[in-house]
């Protein structure tokens, strides 16, 4: 479903909001990971209390029971207003209820089946959020030219509808906080842990000094060199010889 997000600081509020919860619920998971894997013997913290089984997003059930009621109870045509604008009007009204009859339906069950998993819920308000903004654009066109009774059927599902999410926002909030707990033990865990690892599989460090000190002896290596053989004529045993005349 294509909806336009109109620029207001609540819903980006939301949005970083749900990006924080479930950064820090994927870390939690991580360490906790690890830390298994490692299968160390210190002692873990006390575990935090788990989260209740209820979905945090089935306070949405009914007041989006109450959007899809109220879109089928107006009539766009009748409004005094250009057919451009009836057509645009009327195009939102339709694809707020396919959403809700095709999209909805399988984000609600995915996160009714993982009550504490963070991203189905987040799924779901990013859906809804982008309705609301839309059916928001509806309400206050008929506030104006949509006659009092379409307007007030409007007005009564938006109410129950901005209810809904602020009671599934303080839900995701009280979630963010039980996750940043986990976090904080997960981390004063991991301090001794990864400082004893350090410590017993610290490698040792061989220092080599190849500086020559001022009184270390050098052999020097003696150079032979052969005998030159004499040119003179070798005496003979019996004095040296005379050549007769």
């Amino acid at each position: 479903m294509k909806l336009k997000m109109p620029q207001d600081t609540e819903p980006v509020t939301r949005t970083v909001l749900y990006k924080k919860v479930l950064f820090a619920g994927s870390l939690a998971v991580l360490l906790l990971f690890i830390f298994a894997r490692r299968g160390s013997a210190l002692q873990m913290p006390a575990p935090v209390p788990p989260a209740s089984a209820t979905s945090a997003t089935d306070p949405l059930r009914p007041a989006l029971v109450e959007v899809g009621s109220s879109l089928q109870q107006i009539h766009i045509d009748h409004w005094k207003l250009s057919r451009d604008w009836k057509s645009r009007l009327s195009s939102d009204a339709n694809s707020i209820q396919q959403d809700l009859a095709t999209d909805l339906p399988g984000l609600l069950h995915a996160a009714q089946q993982s009550p504490n998993a963070l991203g189905p819920q987040l799924g779901v308000m990013h859906n809804v959020d982008a309705l609301y903004d839309v059916l928001l654009r509806i309400t206050m066109a008929a506030d104006l030219s949509g006659g009092k009774t379409d307007a007030a059927i409007l007005d009564n599902a938006v109410r129950q509808l901005e209810s809904a999410c602020k009671r599934v926002s303080t839900q995701l909030q009280q979630t963010a906080v039980l996750h940043d707990q986990e976090l904080v033990q997960l981390q004063a865990y991991a301090a001794p842990a990864s400082g004893t690892a350090t410590s017993s599989g610290q490698p040792k460090t061989i220092v080599v000094n190849n500086r020559v000190g001022s009184h270390a002896k050098h052999k020097t290596t003696s150079h032979h060199t052969k005998p030159v053989p004499s040119t003179e004529p070798a005496n003979s045993s019996n004095g040296t010889a005379n050549p007769s005349h």
